[in-house]
Order: C-alpha cells, then structure tokens, then sequence
C-alpha cells in the first residue's frame, strides 16, 4: 500500500509539473502573440489607434505632448531648463524671445506661459502674454506683466509649446 501510495505521488506530482509547464509555455505564446506593433508617426500624430504602441521615439508626435517648452529666469536673463530650445533673447524689462531648435510645420501652434509666484507677496498679478505679431514657426517673443507695474523681470516663467513639428 505504501508503495502505490508513494507512485502515485510521484506520478502526481509527474503530471502536475507537466501541467504547470504546459500552462507556462501557453501563456509564453499568448504572450508573444499579442505583442503590439509600434505605433507609426501618422498613427501617433492621429491620436486615434488603440492597437499600436506608444514608444519613447513616438511619443514626441502625439498632439497632447509639448513639442518644445522653456523655465526662463528673466531677472538672471537665463535659460533654467528646456526642451527643443535653440536659444533665448532677453529684448528689454520684461520682453524675451524664445528661438526652438526644430520649428513646427505650420502656425497651428498653442503657448502657454505662466509666472511663479515667489510667495512674498510681490509678485501677485504677474501675468505672460505673447505678443502680437511675433509669433513664427520658430519663435516667439513674450512680455511679462504685472498688474499696476508694467513689464517685469520676473524670476520664474514656464512657457510649453504645441503642436505639430
């Protein structure tokens, strides 16, 4: 009785790891099998497909991602950080220009800018406007206002463009 009982065991035992090899190599292929392809520049720039990939070297042509953004130090007349940033002009108090590296394809461009607030108080009201006229696909020039003041040279602006390169 011991005997059986012990190949028995053994023979479940057998058929279990089998079992559990079996299942592995299914879910292996069901795996390879559904890998996704990467997802191409029209698919990105379409933002509509659901059954490609989006990949590091993709992703900068999704319509929802920055395609260049800039943190400028007007005060210190410096670049902080930035992306896609050939260069920046500090024109006069207050009024910087932005040069990208690689220019969008068209003027169907979005800035956004914004000013810290340094938490004293005194830099309530600051507001970035982009101004009229200067905008091409390669630039644009900014001005920094505070309400009751004028132009500033306010320490920290964050300004991101969009749109397609």
């Amino acid at each position: 009785q011991a005997t059986a009982n012990t190949a028995n065991t053994t023979a479940n035992t057998a058929n279990t790891a089998a079992a559990s090899a079996a299942s592995a190599a299914s879910a292996a292929q069901t795996t390879a099998d559904s890998k996704l392809a990467a997802a191409t520049q029209a698919e990105m720039e379409a933002a509509s497909v659901n059954t490609s990939a989006a990949t590091p070297g993709r992703t900068k042509n999704h319509p929802g991602v920055a395609k260049a953004w800039a943190v400028v130090d007007c005060a210190g007349a410096t670049l902080l950080a930035g992306h896609n940033i050939a260069s920046v002009s500090f024109d006069a108090t207050g009024i910087f220009t932005i040069n990208l590296a690689t220019a969008f394809s068209s003027f169907n461009i979005c800035i956004i800018g914004t000013a810290s607030d340094d938490g004293t108080g005194s830099n309530n009201d600051v507001f970035v406007a982009v101004l009229a006229g200067s905008i091409t696909v390669s630039a644009a020039q900014f001005s920094v206002n505070q309400n009751g003041v004028g132009n500033v040279d306010h320490p920290h602006i964050s300004i991101a463009f969009f749109g397609d390169l």
